[in-house]
């Protein structure tokens, strides 16, 4: 079962760098990989999800800056047998929150609100197993209803590479790289699109850009990219 509610969109800047979340998520949603690999491995160290973590993130479209995103982990519910934790994210004008499970078999998803949409998933969905290696595919086929359309959004996301990573100055070793190729679909229309992001140990997402071609899906389009720029514990 799912829900979804529209409400009016953001300024563009701001939908896309909330939307980026969002896309994160939906990129990775994947039920496991291909293990014939014999590396580095990527594990619940890449999705650090302590209670009062916070994330400030700065954001460029199509090079040029736009302003800041903060994500914090901030609260947990239990919720139909499910014990989640909420992120929450925020640009200069939208806000929105999203409900996880992150432990040492993987990252689940239960529950999203960005930008006045809401979508719940009952059973919740394996967003990230592990443990990940370079080489693991993830894909995915996830359809919502939008109204009185059927929305289906399908995805793989490769870990395609490990190694130092750089945002806003900063070197990150030990990092993957995940690259995703997605593909939104409504009636007789497509979207196509692809994605980079980078995890780091102990940190998560330092790097992220994400390009949404002109297209009749989405009300945005254009190249936003995510760098870290500080991280705070609790």
């Amino acid at each position: 079962m799912n829900r979804l509610v529209s409400g009016a969109p953001p300024q563009k800047s701001d939908c896309l760098a909330m939307g980026f979340a969002l896309l994160l998520s939906m990129a990775l949603f994947g039920c496991g990989g291909d293990d014939s690999q014999n590396g580095p491995m990527g594990g619940e160290r890449y999705l650090p999800h302590a209670d009062g973590i916070e994330w400030t993130f700065t954001y460029t479209e199509a090079g040029q800056p736009k302003g800041q995103l903060v994500a914090k982990m901030d609260g947990s519910r239990a919720l139909l047998g499910l014990a989640t934790q909420r992120l929450v994210v925020s640009s200069q004008t939208t806000s929105g929150e999203v409900w996880t499970k992150v432990d040492a078999n993987g990252a689940v998803l239960q529950e999203f609100n960005i930008f006045d949409t809401s979508l719940f998933f009952d059973p919740p969905i394996d967003f990230l197993p592990f443990p990940f290696e370079v080489g693991d595919k993830f894909k995915t086929n996830v359809e919502v209803n939008v109204g009185l359309l059927r929305v289906q959004v399908d995805s793989e996301t490769t870990v395609a590479g490990f190694g130092v990573a750089t945002a806003a100055g900063r070197s990150y070793p030990d990092s993957f790289r995940l690259e995703t190729a997605y593909e939104v679909r409504v009636l007789n229309l497509k979207l196509k699109s692809n994605m980079t992001s980078w995890l780091a140990p102990d940190v998560g997402l330092v790097r992220g850009q994400v390009e949404i071609p002109d297209n009749p899906v989405f009300p945005v389009s254009g190249t936003l990219t995510l760098e870290l720029e500080s991280m705070v514990l609790p």
